[in-house]
């Protein structure tokens, strides 16, 4: 069964059903539609815990760069990935051309809500600026752009 290790930041949404998705750096081995999932945090600490067992809904390639979000409807094989991280021009290409949808602002700020960039007093009607502060993060960890797996889920068991 593939574990997923969910930051300890996200686990409030988790538990409370508001985050059903995680956006994880590629994996050489990712979790297929259908496929159980356990979710844990903190895992290799003493504070790990099992937060919930889910199945597998969708897995998917997301795409951010400077001020765009996308999400494609399909993961991106390994020889188009390689192709899309030397070029970004490549990457805009793909998500105009392949299907893969631009999230408007507002749609990025939903998504970021729902990811658990949640701004004070932001709702997932009314979220704010939480790509501001999901772009923050990521300028943090990661170099931009930035392709990755999103992996949706429903949960089957809680703890």
């Amino acid at each position: 069964m593939p574990v997923l290790n969910i930051a300890p930041r996200f686990v409030p949404f988790i538990l409370d059903g508001s985050k059903t998705f995680a956006l994880l750096e590629r994996q050489i081995s990712t979790p297929h539609p259908g496929d159980r999932l356990s979710l844990y945090s903190s895992l290799g600490t003493s504070q790990a815990q099992k937060l919930c067992t889910g199945i597998c809904l969708e897995v998917c390639t997301y795409i951010i760069t400077d001020r765009k979000l996308g999400i494609c409807k399909h993961r991106i094989d390994e020889l188009r990935y390689d192709m899309l991280m030397s070029s970004p021009a490549a990457m805009l290409s793909l998500l105009n051309d392949q299907g893969c949808q631009v999230l408007s602002a507002r749609q990025r700020d939903q998504f970021a809500w729902k990811h658990g960039f949640r701004p004070p007093h932001s709702s997932q009607d009314e979220p704010g600026r939480g790509f501001d502060k999901m772009i923050g993060f990521w300028l943090l960890h990661y170099s931009l752009p930035f392709i990755g797996d999103l992996i949706r889920w429903e949960v089957l068991l809680q703890r």
